[in-house]
Protein backbone atom coordinates (compact mmCIF):
# COMPACT_ATOMS: atom_id res chain seq x y z
CA UNK A 1 0.00 0.00 0.00
CA UNK A 2 2.47 2.40 0.59
CA UNK A 3 4.56 1.73 -2.17
CA UNK A 4 1.51 1.96 -4.53
CA UNK A 5 1.56 5.54 -2.51
CA UNK A 6 4.52 6.20 -3.14
CA UNK A 7 3.68 5.49 -7.41
CA UNK A 8 1.15 7.53 -6.96
CA UNK A 9 3.17 10.98 -5.49
CA UNK A 10 5.64 10.09 -8.10
CA UNK A 11 3.39 10.54 -10.83
CA UNK A 12 2.07 13.87 -9.14
CA UNK A 13 -1.26 12.14 -8.39
CA UNK A 14 -1.46 14.12 -5.12
CA UNK A 15 -0.13 17.41 -6.27
CA UNK A 16 -3.79 18.59 -5.57
CA UNK A 17 -3.06 17.29 -1.73
CA UNK A 18 -0.46 19.09 -1.02
CA UNK A 19 2.10 16.19 -1.68
CA UNK A 20 4.26 16.92 -4.93
CA UNK A 21 6.89 14.62 -6.23
CA UNK A 22 10.00 16.41 -4.20
CA UNK A 23 8.85 16.54 -0.78
CA UNK A 24 11.10 18.40 1.11
CA UNK A 25 9.37 20.42 3.67
CA UNK A 26 7.88 19.93 6.55
CA UNK A 27 4.23 21.45 5.15
CA UNK A 28 4.95 18.32 2.79
CA UNK A 29 5.47 16.16 5.22
CA UNK A 30 2.39 17.37 6.87
CA UNK A 31 0.06 16.83 4.12
CA UNK A 32 1.29 12.95 3.54
CA UNK A 33 0.32 12.75 7.39
CA UNK A 34 -3.18 13.47 6.27
CA UNK A 35 -3.16 11.62 3.12
CA UNK A 36 -2.12 8.17 5.45
CA UNK A 37 -4.28 8.53 8.19
CA UNK A 38 -7.38 9.89 6.10
CA UNK A 39 -7.35 8.03 2.88
CA UNK A 40 -4.80 5.19 2.78
CA UNK A 41 -5.11 3.73 5.81
CA UNK A 42 -9.06 3.64 5.75
CA UNK A 43 -8.99 2.07 2.09
CA UNK A 44 -7.03 -1.22 3.17
CA UNK A 45 -8.56 -1.52 6.58
CA UNK A 46 -5.76 -3.47 8.62
CA UNK A 47 -7.53 -3.91 11.47
CA UNK A 48 -9.74 -6.43 9.27
CA UNK A 49 -7.06 -8.75 9.60
CA UNK A 50 -7.06 -8.76 13.29
CA UNK A 51 -10.79 -8.93 14.26
CA UNK A 52 -13.54 -11.21 14.01
CA UNK A 53 -16.33 -11.37 12.36
CA UNK A 54 -19.13 -11.20 15.51
CA UNK A 55 -22.39 -12.37 13.23
CA UNK A 56 -21.19 -15.56 12.24
CA UNK A 57 -19.36 -16.56 15.75
CA UNK A 58 -22.66 -15.59 17.33
CA UNK A 59 -25.08 -17.70 14.44
CA UNK A 60 -22.57 -20.56 15.44
CA UNK A 61 -22.76 -20.41 19.12
CA UNK A 62 -26.57 -20.17 18.98
CA UNK A 63 -26.36 -23.69 17.02
CA UNK A 64 -23.92 -25.58 19.68
CA UNK A 65 -26.15 -23.65 22.65
CA UNK A 66 -29.57 -25.18 21.08
CA UNK A 67 -28.47 -28.73 21.57
CA UNK A 68 -26.59 -27.89 24.50
CA UNK A 69 -28.16 -28.40 27.85
CA UNK A 70 -27.10 -25.36 30.35
CA UNK A 71 -24.87 -26.91 33.71
CA UNK A 72 -26.59 -26.30 37.08
CA UNK A 73 -26.40 -22.31 38.40
CA UNK A 74 -23.31 -22.20 41.22
CA UNK A 75 -22.25 -19.93 43.48
CA UNK A 76 -19.45 -18.95 41.60
CA UNK A 77 -19.74 -15.81 38.96
CA UNK A 78 -18.34 -16.53 35.47
CA UNK A 79 -14.75 -14.89 34.56
CA UNK A 80 -15.32 -13.57 31.32
CA UNK A 81 -12.00 -12.23 31.10
CA UNK A 82 -11.04 -16.23 30.42
CA UNK A 83 -12.66 -15.32 26.70
CA UNK A 84 -9.90 -14.05 24.51
CA UNK A 85 -9.59 -13.52 20.78
CA UNK A 86 -7.66 -15.56 18.55
CA UNK A 87 -6.02 -14.61 15.54
CA UNK A 88 -6.50 -16.36 12.46
CA UNK A 89 -2.65 -18.24 11.62
CA UNK A 90 -2.97 -16.38 8.10
CA UNK A 91 -4.55 -13.34 8.62
CA UNK A 92 -7.55 -13.85 6.99
CA UNK A 93 -10.42 -10.60 7.19
CA UNK A 94 -12.71 -11.09 9.99
CA UNK A 95 -11.19 -14.44 10.10
CA UNK A 96 -10.31 -14.44 14.07
CA UNK A 97 -12.17 -16.07 16.57
CA UNK A 98 -12.48 -17.46 20.30
CA UNK A 99 -12.52 -20.86 22.00
CA UNK A 100 -16.86 -21.62 21.34
CA UNK A 101 -16.14 -24.73 24.38
CA UNK A 102 -15.09 -21.82 26.78
CA UNK A 103 -18.08 -19.54 25.48
CA UNK A 104 -20.54 -22.12 26.07
CA UNK A 105 -18.94 -22.56 29.56
CA UNK A 106 -19.42 -18.85 29.97
CA UNK A 107 -22.81 -17.59 28.48
CA UNK A 108 -24.63 -20.76 27.88
CA UNK A 109 -25.87 -21.43 31.36
CA UNK A 110 -29.22 -21.03 33.24
CA UNK A 111 -30.85 -17.97 33.46
CA UNK A 112 -33.48 -17.80 36.55
CA UNK A 113 -34.88 -14.49 35.08
CA UNK A 114 -36.20 -16.43 31.64
CA UNK A 115 -39.25 -18.95 31.51
CA UNK A 116 -38.69 -20.40 28.28
CA UNK A 117 -35.93 -22.32 26.23
CA UNK A 118 -35.99 -19.27 23.39
CA UNK A 119 -35.79 -16.31 25.84
CA UNK A 120 -32.91 -18.15 27.84
CA UNK A 121 -31.34 -18.63 24.59
CA UNK A 122 -31.58 -14.99 23.27
CA UNK A 123 -30.48 -13.56 26.25
CA UNK A 124 -27.67 -15.57 26.63
CA UNK A 125 -26.79 -14.68 22.83
CA UNK A 126 -27.35 -11.21 23.21
CA UNK A 127 -24.74 -11.08 26.24
CA UNK A 128 -22.28 -13.74 24.51
CA UNK A 129 -22.67 -10.50 20.89
CA UNK A 130 -21.60 -8.11 23.94
CA UNK A 131 -18.25 -9.64 24.53
CA UNK A 132 -17.59 -9.68 21.49
CA UNK A 133 -17.84 -6.64 20.29
CA UNK A 134 -16.15 -5.88 23.32
CA UNK A 135 -13.28 -8.16 22.65
CA UNK A 136 -13.32 -6.37 18.57
CA UNK A 137 -12.85 -3.07 20.17
CA UNK A 138 -10.15 -3.55 22.12
CA UNK A 139 -8.19 -5.31 19.74
CA UNK A 140 -9.29 -2.51 17.07
CA UNK A 141 -8.11 0.19 19.91
CA UNK A 142 -4.51 -1.56 20.07
CA UNK A 143 -4.01 -2.06 16.04
CA UNK A 144 -5.25 1.60 15.48
CA UNK A 145 -2.85 2.82 18.33
CA UNK A 146 0.10 0.49 16.16
CA UNK A 147 -0.81 2.55 12.53
CA UNK A 148 -0.21 5.95 14.76
CA UNK A 149 2.85 4.80 15.53
CA UNK A 150 3.40 3.35 12.28
CA UNK A 151 2.35 6.41 10.15
CA UNK A 152 4.58 8.58 12.45
CA UNK A 153 7.83 6.28 12.00
CA UNK A 154 6.91 6.68 8.59
CA UNK A 155 7.41 10.54 8.87
CA UNK A 156 10.10 10.60 11.02
CA UNK A 157 12.10 8.45 7.99
CA UNK A 158 11.09 10.88 4.92
CA UNK A 159 12.25 14.11 7.79
CA UNK A 160 15.42 12.32 7.81
CA UNK A 161 16.08 11.03 4.04
CA UNK A 162 14.54 14.11 2.50
CA UNK A 163 14.08 17.34 4.92
CA UNK A 164 16.97 17.28 7.17
CA UNK A 165 20.12 19.08 6.30
CA UNK A 166 21.91 16.15 7.77
CA UNK A 167 20.30 13.23 5.82
CA UNK A 168 20.87 12.67 2.20
CA UNK A 169 18.05 15.12 0.78
CA UNK A 170 16.34 12.75 -1.60
CA UNK A 171 15.55 15.25 -4.16
CA UNK A 172 12.16 13.14 -5.43
CA UNK A 173 10.00 10.12 -5.38
CA UNK A 174 10.35 7.86 -7.83
CA UNK A 175 9.94 3.78 -8.07
CA UNK A 176 13.77 3.57 -6.87
CA UNK A 177 13.48 5.73 -3.97
CA UNK A 178 10.02 5.46 -2.74
CA UNK A 179 8.60 7.75 0.39
CA UNK A 180 9.49 4.77 2.68
CA UNK A 181 11.64 1.62 2.31
CA UNK A 182 9.83 -1.41 1.43
CA UNK A 183 9.35 -4.06 3.81
CA UNK A 184 8.61 -6.98 1.32
CA UNK A 185 9.33 -8.01 -1.72
CA UNK A 186 7.48 -10.24 -4.45
CA UNK A 187 9.28 -12.05 -6.74
CA UNK A 188 6.44 -11.52 -9.26
CA UNK A 189 6.33 -7.72 -8.33
CA UNK A 190 2.66 -7.78 -7.37
CA UNK A 191 0.56 -5.71 -5.53
CA UNK A 192 -2.23 -7.35 -4.90
CA UNK A 193 -3.64 -8.69 -1.63
CA UNK A 194 -4.40 -11.70 -2.89
CA UNK A 195 -1.10 -13.22 -2.82
CA UNK A 196 -0.70 -12.95 0.87
CA UNK A 197 -3.34 -15.93 0.39
CA UNK A 198 -2.37 -17.83 -2.60
CA UNK A 199 0.52 -20.58 -3.23
CA UNK A 200 2.76 -17.85 -4.14
CA UNK A 201 2.61 -16.72 -0.69
CA UNK A 202 5.94 -18.30 -0.21
CA UNK A 203 7.90 -15.99 -2.34
CA UNK A 204 6.80 -12.66 -0.55
CA UNK A 205 10.03 -12.21 0.92
CA UNK A 206 10.32 -9.67 3.88
CA UNK A 207 13.53 -7.55 4.27
CA UNK A 208 15.74 -7.49 7.38
CA UNK A 209 17.29 -4.30 8.89
CA UNK A 210 17.99 -3.02 12.60
CA UNK A 211 15.15 -2.09 15.32
CA UNK A 212 16.40 0.33 17.67
CA UNK A 213 15.70 -0.82 21.31
CA UNK A 214 14.73 -3.88 20.51
CA UNK A 215 15.19 -7.45 22.05
CA UNK A 216 18.02 -9.32 20.16
CA UNK A 217 17.01 -12.36 21.59
CA UNK A 218 13.83 -12.15 20.33
CA UNK A 219 12.83 -12.63 16.61
CA UNK A 220 11.23 -9.38 15.10
CA UNK A 221 9.73 -11.32 12.36
CA UNK A 222 7.78 -13.93 14.14
CA UNK A 223 4.08 -13.63 13.77
CA UNK A 224 3.95 -12.41 17.56
CA UNK A 225 6.16 -8.80 16.78
CA UNK A 226 4.07 -6.14 15.77
CA UNK A 227 7.61 -4.24 14.34
CA UNK A 228 6.83 -4.50 10.97
CA UNK A 229 2.79 -3.21 11.03
CA UNK A 230 4.82 -0.02 13.85
CA UNK A 231 6.90 0.46 10.64
CA UNK A 232 10.33 0.41 13.71
CA UNK A 233 12.30 -1.31 11.08
CA UNK A 234 15.07 0.26 9.32
CA UNK A 235 15.42 -1.93 6.55
CA UNK A 236 18.24 -2.99 4.43
CA UNK A 237 16.82 -2.52 1.49
CA UNK A 238 19.72 -4.81 -0.68
CA UNK A 239 18.93 -8.03 2.07
CA UNK A 240 15.73 -10.46 3.11
CA UNK A 241 15.51 -11.89 6.28
CA UNK A 242 15.97 -15.96 6.04
CA UNK A 243 13.52 -18.12 7.87
CA UNK A 244 16.15 -20.95 9.23
CA UNK A 245 13.80 -22.32 12.01
CA UNK A 246 14.72 -23.59 15.13
CA UNK A 247 16.46 -26.74 13.90
CA UNK A 248 18.09 -27.73 10.68
CA UNK A 249 15.04 -30.30 9.97
CA UNK A 250 13.05 -27.22 9.36
CA UNK A 251 14.58 -25.65 6.27
CA UNK A 252 17.46 -28.22 5.40
CA UNK A 253 19.03 -26.49 2.43
CA UNK A 254 19.33 -23.18 3.86
CA UNK A 255 21.25 -24.76 6.75
CA UNK A 256 23.13 -26.96 4.41
CA UNK A 257 23.75 -24.31 2.38
CA UNK A 258 25.34 -21.46 4.73
CA UNK A 259 27.52 -24.21 6.80
CA UNK A 260 29.01 -24.69 3.74
CA UNK A 261 29.83 -21.59 3.15
CA UNK A 262 30.61 -21.02 6.45
CA UNK A 263 33.13 -23.97 5.92
CA UNK A 264 34.68 -22.27 3.43
CA UNK A 265 35.33 -19.31 5.03
CA UNK A 266 37.07 -21.51 7.92
CA UNK A 267 39.69 -22.85 5.50
CA UNK A 268 40.32 -19.93 4.03
CA UNK A 269 40.59 -17.39 6.82
CA UNK A 270 42.47 -17.85 10.23
CA UNK A 271 39.29 -15.51 11.62
CA UNK A 272 35.48 -14.52 10.36
CA UNK A 273 33.43 -11.09 11.69
CA UNK A 274 30.03 -11.98 13.00
CA UNK A 275 28.40 -8.86 11.14
CA UNK A 276 25.02 -7.78 12.88
CA UNK A 277 25.68 -10.79 15.31
CA UNK A 278 22.71 -9.88 17.08
CA UNK A 279 20.29 -10.10 14.16
CA UNK A 280 21.12 -14.15 13.74
CA UNK A 281 19.30 -16.21 15.96
CA UNK A 282 21.69 -17.68 18.45
CA UNK A 283 20.77 -21.57 17.53
CA UNK A 284 21.37 -20.62 13.94
CA UNK A 285 24.92 -19.00 15.24
CA UNK A 286 25.97 -21.33 17.24
CA UNK A 287 25.55 -24.78 14.87
CA UNK A 288 27.33 -22.74 12.22
CA UNK A 289 30.45 -21.32 14.77
CA UNK A 290 30.48 -25.06 15.60
CA UNK A 291 30.96 -26.26 12.30
CA UNK A 292 33.36 -23.81 11.58
CA UNK A 293 35.73 -24.87 14.35
CA UNK A 294 35.69 -28.29 13.11
CA UNK A 295 37.15 -27.26 10.56
CA UNK A 296 39.71 -24.43 12.20
CA UNK A 297 40.00 -25.56 16.08
CA UNK A 298 41.87 -22.44 16.78
CA UNK A 299 39.31 -19.87 14.90
CA UNK A 300 39.43 -15.88 15.74
CA UNK A 301 35.52 -14.52 16.15
CA UNK A 302 34.75 -11.34 16.13
CA UNK A 303 31.90 -9.74 16.44
CA UNK A 304 29.46 -6.52 15.63
CA UNK A 305 27.13 -6.85 18.58
CA UNK A 306 24.83 -4.12 20.06
CA UNK A 307 22.61 -4.85 22.82
CA UNK A 308 22.73 -2.02 25.30
CA UNK A 309 23.34 -4.38 28.33
CA UNK A 310 26.87 -6.24 28.75
CA UNK A 311 24.40 -8.72 30.30
CA UNK A 312 23.04 -9.57 27.14
CA UNK A 313 26.47 -9.05 25.58
CA UNK A 314 27.62 -12.01 27.66
CA UNK A 315 25.19 -14.52 26.38
CA UNK A 316 26.50 -14.01 23.20
CA UNK A 317 29.79 -14.39 24.08
CA UNK A 318 29.61 -17.28 25.97
CA UNK A 319 27.10 -19.08 23.75
CA UNK A 320 28.64 -18.20 20.88
CA UNK A 321 32.44 -18.51 21.87
CA UNK A 322 33.00 -15.16 20.73
CA UNK A 323 36.83 -14.19 21.11
CA UNK A 324 36.74 -10.20 20.64
CA UNK A 325 33.66 -7.60 20.00
CA UNK A 326 33.91 -4.62 18.00
CA UNK A 327 33.70 -1.09 19.46
CA UNK A 328 33.47 1.97 17.52
CA UNK A 329 35.38 5.14 19.67
CA UNK A 330 33.39 7.37 16.79
CA UNK A 331 30.61 6.04 18.78
CA UNK A 332 31.54 8.84 21.51
CA UNK A 333 29.09 11.62 21.56
CA UNK A 334 31.64 13.93 23.79
CA UNK A 335 35.00 13.68 25.59
CA UNK A 336 33.88 12.21 28.42
CA UNK A 337 32.21 9.45 26.98
CA UNK A 338 35.08 8.68 24.61
CA UNK A 339 37.69 8.79 27.35
CA UNK A 340 34.90 6.22 29.35
CA UNK A 341 35.16 4.11 25.98
CA UNK A 342 39.09 4.31 26.28
CA UNK A 343 39.35 3.03 29.93
CA UNK A 344 36.66 0.36 29.44
CA UNK A 345 38.24 -1.40 26.33
CA UNK A 346 41.62 0.05 26.17
CA UNK A 347 43.30 -2.82 28.55
CA UNK A 348 45.25 -2.75 31.55
CA UNK A 349 46.25 0.77 32.84
CA UNK A 350 50.09 1.36 32.21
CA UNK A 351 52.90 4.21 32.52
CA UNK A 352 52.01 5.66 36.23
CA UNK A 353 54.46 7.51 37.84
CA UNK A 354 54.37 5.64 40.78
CA UNK A 355 52.67 2.23 40.34
CA UNK A 356 50.70 0.51 42.96
CA UNK A 357 52.22 -2.65 44.58
CA UNK A 358 48.74 -3.70 44.64
CA UNK A 359 46.53 -4.43 41.90
CA UNK A 360 42.10 -3.94 42.63
CA UNK A 361 40.01 -7.15 41.55
CA UNK A 362 38.01 -5.35 39.54
CA UNK A 363 35.05 -7.21 37.34
CA UNK A 364 35.94 -8.17 33.63
CA UNK A 365 34.51 -7.19 30.57
CA UNK A 366 34.30 -8.88 27.00
CA UNK A 367 37.33 -8.34 24.94
CA UNK A 368 37.18 -5.61 22.79
CA UNK A 369 38.57 -4.37 19.34
CA UNK A 370 38.37 -0.94 20.13
CA UNK A 371 38.51 0.80 16.55
CA UNK A 372 38.88 4.62 15.44
CA UNK A 373 36.47 4.31 12.29
CA UNK A 374 34.48 1.37 11.16
CA UNK A 375 32.79 1.84 7.75
CA UNK A 376 29.40 2.01 9.77
CA UNK A 377 30.28 5.48 11.05
CA UNK A 378 29.73 9.11 9.88
CA UNK A 379 32.76 10.75 8.45
CA UNK A 380 34.94 12.02 10.68
CA UNK A 381 35.23 15.44 9.34
CA UNK A 382 31.34 15.34 9.99
CA UNK A 383 31.28 14.44 13.78
CA UNK A 384 34.83 15.48 14.81
CA UNK A 385 36.62 18.88 14.55
CA UNK A 386 40.49 19.79 14.84
CA UNK A 387 39.78 20.68 18.63
CA UNK A 388 39.01 17.00 19.45
CA UNK A 389 42.85 16.30 19.30
CA UNK A 390 43.74 19.54 22.30
CA UNK A 391 43.28 18.65 25.92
Amino acid sequence: TLYKFSLEVAKGMWEFSGVPPAVNSDEHLQAIRHAMFGTILPRVRIPELYLLNVHAIVDEFQRLARNRVPPLPTSNPPDYSQLKLVPDPQFRRLHATVDLELALRLFNVYRSDCFDEDTRLRRCTEEFKRKLEELNEAVNHKIQGHLVAAVENCIAGMRYFRVQGDGPRIPEVTAKDPLVPRYFTDADESLSEDVMYSSNACYVMAHNGWVMNADPLANFASPESNIYLRRELIAWGDSVKLRYGEKPEDCPFLWQHMQAYVDQMAQTFDGIRLDNCHSTPLVVAEYLLDSARRVRPNLFVAAELFTNSDQTDNIFVNRLGITSLIREAMSAWDSHELGRLVYRYGGVPVGAFLPRPDRPLAGGVAHALFLDLTHDNPCPLDKRSVFDSLP
